[in-house]
This record gives C-alpha cells, sequence and structure tokens, in this order.
C-alpha cells in the first residue's frame, strides 16, 4: 500500500529542480548563464497548481527587495526556462550580466521593454530594443512562486 502511496504521489506532482544561485530582485550578483547551478535537490509542487504542462521547469530563490510586496527575500520562483519574451509577465533575466527577476512590459509599437520593480523605492528601466546596448538575455517566465 505504501508503494501505491508513493506512485501515486509522484503522478500528481513535478519535481523542480532547484538550483543554487538566487535571482536578485535589485541586480546584486553577477552571472552569464545558468548551466551547471542545479543542485541535485528537488521542489515537489502539485500538477493543480499549473494551468498547462510546463517543460523545462526550474525553481530559484529570491533576494532582495526590489518585487515586495510580491515577492519577498528568500521566496522561490518556479519558471519555464526558454530564452524568448512571451507576453507581459514575470521574468527571470540576465540583465547586463546580472541575474534579476523582473516584470517585463513590451511596447510593441515603440519596442520599448519596460524592466519593472514593484516596489516604488527601486529604480524601474525602459530599454529600447531597436537601439540598445546592453545585453538582455530572458532566462525563463516564471509561473509560479511561492512566499
Amino acid at each position: 500500500m505504501i508503494f501505491f502511496n508513493n506512485l501515486q504521489r509522484d503522478a500528481n506532482f513535478y519535481s523542480i529542480p532547484k538550483l543554487n544561485v538566487s535571482a536578485s530582485t535589485s541586480g546584486d550578483n553577477e552571472l552569464i548563464g545558468l548551466e551547471g547551478y542545479e543542485t541535485g535537490e528537488m521542489l515537489e509542487l502539485s500538477k493543480a497548481f499549473f494551468k498547462t504542462t510546463p517543460k523545462n521547469m526550474k525553481a530559484i530563490k529570491v533576494d532582495g527587495y526590489s518585487m515586495v510586496p510580491m515577492l519577498l527575500p528568500d521566496s522561490w520562483v518556479v519558471f519555464e526556462e526558454t530564452h524568448k519574451y512571451q507576453g507581459d509577465g514575470l521574468y527571470i533575466l540576465n540583465f547586463d550580466n546580472q541575474l534579476m527577476v523582473k516584470l517585463l512590459q513590451l511596447d510593441p509599437i515603440s519596442k520599448v521593454l519596460d524592466i519593472i520593480s514593484v516596489n516604488k523605492d527601486y529604480k524601474s528601466y525602459s530599454l529600447d530594443l531597436k537601439d540598445s546596448q546592453v545585453e538582455l538575455i530572458i532566462q525563463g517566465k516564471v509561473l509560479r512562486f511561492i512566499i
């Protein structure tokens, strides 16, 4: 019976790899990519928390205060690793070699990307995608967060 319960639990949960690096809300950590940061530890989340079947999920801890009250320091965000903008929302991004978690909002006409801090005590940024020399690499779109 215990064996059956373990199989049942596994069928209803996703095992999401935890990364051993934090996504700063204020850009205090320098990082080029996420390769090699998996700890071997897993975050178990019920499939009921997701609308669709996500692919290539990762979990990363949040550090900093610029996204308060949406995200608190030591919150976890679960994201689908992708390097494409998939509409306005919360993203993990490498902005000028700084790993961050921020809200992104794109004006499709002017091609200006707003990188938004929820906490008004912190600066938000606008990036003209046509003329920018700053490197911005989307690492993933946040699916869920655990505060």
